[in-house]
This record gives C-alpha cells, sequence and structure tokens, in this order.
C-alpha cells in the first residue's frame, strides 16, 4: 500500500474530523442594523476572514445604479463588520489589504455580499482616533483603513452616503464620457442625458427624505434640522451637476473648434 494512503487509512475518524474543523472557526453574527437592517457573519476559514453581508438594498434607482451602488454600500457595511468584530475594547482602526468580493446579488428581499480578507492583510493602526472609513476603493478590491463608526447606521449618515456614492458615480461615468468625447459627435448630448438621469436620481433622494419618519425636524441652536440640511445637501449637489456638465460641454466645444485646451474640470 502506498505510503500515503496509509496514512490516510490509519488517522481516526475524530482525527479526520478535527483535521477538517480546525481550519474553520464559528461565525459570528454582526447585528450593525440601522435603517437597512444591516446583518454580518464573520469567519476565519483558513488564513483569511470570510464576511458575509445582507441588508435591505437599495431599489429606488435604475437597475446598474442600484447595483453599482448596493455593491459599494455591501463593501463598507463588510468593513464595519470586521471592525466591529476585532474592535475588543473600544475603537481599533485597521488596515486592510488584499481583500476581494467572492460574490454578491439580491437574495430574496436581501442584498448579499460576500467578501475574503486574508489575515495577513489585516492590521490594527495605532494612535489614530478617527471611526471614518476612508479611501475610494474599486467595487472589487475593498481595501484601504477602517474603524467601526455607529453613525454611519443612522438615518441622516445613511441618506448622506447615498448622496455621495451617487456623486462618486456621476463623476466616474462623467470622466467616462470626457475620454471618449474626440469620437462621438453627440458628446454634449450624452452629458446632458447623464446630467437628467443624476438629477431625477437626487430628486428620488429628496422625496424619500420628505418623507422618512426617522429624521428629525427639529432644528439645533445652530444648524438646521436633519430632514432640511439632507434637502439643502441635495439642492447643492444637483447644483454641482449642471455646472459639471454644462464645463464638460464647454471643454469639449472648445477643443472641436481649435481652442487652446483647458484644464479638465473633472477633479473633485
Amino acid at each position: 500500500m502506498p505510503q500515503s494512503k496509509w496514512l490516510v487509512s490509519h488517522i481516526p475518524f475524530w482525527a479526520m474530523f478535527y483535521i477538517v474543523t480546525s481550519a474553520f472557526s464559528d461565525e459570528v453574527r454582526i447585528e450593525l442594523g440601522g435603517p437597512r437592517k444591516v446583518k454580518a457573519d464573520v469567519s476565519v476559514v483558513g488564513d483569511a476572514y470570510i464576511i458575509k453581508v445582507r441588508f435591505l438594498p437599495l431599489h429606488s434607482f435604475d437597475a446598474a445604479t442600484n447595483r453599482d451602488l448596493n455593491r459599494k454600500k455591501g463593501r463598507i457595511y463588510g468593513l464595519q463588520a470586521l471592525a466591529r468584530h476585532l474592535s475588543k475594547q473600544g475603537t481599533t482602526r485597521l488596515s486592510v489589504s488584499g481583500a476581494e468580493i467572492l460574490r454578491d446579488g439580491n437574495e430574496g428581499k436581501s442584498f448579499a455580499m460576500t467578501i475574503r480578507i486574508p489575515q495577513k492583510g489585516v492590521s490594527v493602526i495605532t494612535g489614530q482616533t478617527q471611526t471614518n472609513t476612508d479611501s475610494k476603493p474599486s467595487d472589487n478590491k475593498p481595501n484601504g483603513s477602517v474603524a467601526f463608526d455607529a453613525s454611519l447606521f443612522h438615518a441622516k449618515q445613511e441618506y448622506t452616503n447615498t448622496i455621495q456614492e451617487l456623486d462618486d458615480l456621476f463623476w466616474d461615468r462623467l470622466q467616462e464620457l470626457e475620454k471618449q468625447s474626440h469620437l462621438a459627435e453627440s458628446f454634449p448630448k450624452a452629458v446632458n442625458m447623464l446630467r437628467d438621469d443624476e438629477l431625477i436620481r437626487l430628486d428620488c433622494v429628496a422625496k424619500e427624505v420628505e418623507k422618512d419618519r426617522l429624521l428629525s425636524d427639529i432644528d439645533g441652536f445652530d444648524e438646521p434640522s436633519e430632514r432640511r440640511s439632507l434637502l439643502k445637501l441635495i439642492d447643492k449637489q444637483k447644483e454641482a451637476v449642471r455646472d459639471h456638465s454644462l464645463a464638460a460641454i464647454e471643454i469639449y466645444t472648445q477643443e472641436k473648434r481649435g481652442e487652446p485646451k483647458v484644464p479638465s474640470v473633472q477633479s473633485k
């Protein structure tokens, strides 16, 4: 009998069970809550953290935008779950690298995402107390630095994040159009369509803000209520969308006329 087969055949069943299960840890349920009812299961499989996150998805926009924004939210929620899981006392800020999204998509009434992060890619950042998740990683590489921030799961912050995510998506799409502007005579029309679509999305958010009972209508001493401040933010964002769209078309027109090229407006 070959030695390799002999070794396997003479290992007791309980030992085989230990070998198989020792590389896996029990899943720990993290209830993050908030308006999107975020839940995550964190476990260790081999040498990596596996984070399975589920939440109520956005469905107010077109299918492509809903998917992009839900992926962004899933990535943030997954990193928040890991940060909370590893924060034994107080706030722990983590540096995360090597992360990847294994799968994502709608599951019933939820949006689900599974993230794998090598344990060696997670380290504690000392001497920092910030709680926001920074960097702008790609959808498939949710890396960066993160600390658990409970405010992310409050209604006002959820809307603020959605408005920011819409802004990021608008800029990405506008920059893609800019790269192809020298090939497309229809560039101004495409920019105007992008602008109109973005304004419609922001109007959708405004309607949700106006009817959301979780938002406060009480003005502070030197600041507006949660609802008013969000509506002001949306108005400001709509103005920025119009300005950036107009500037992009003006640059395109100048280049078509052979006028000296001016710096692109696409820098936030």
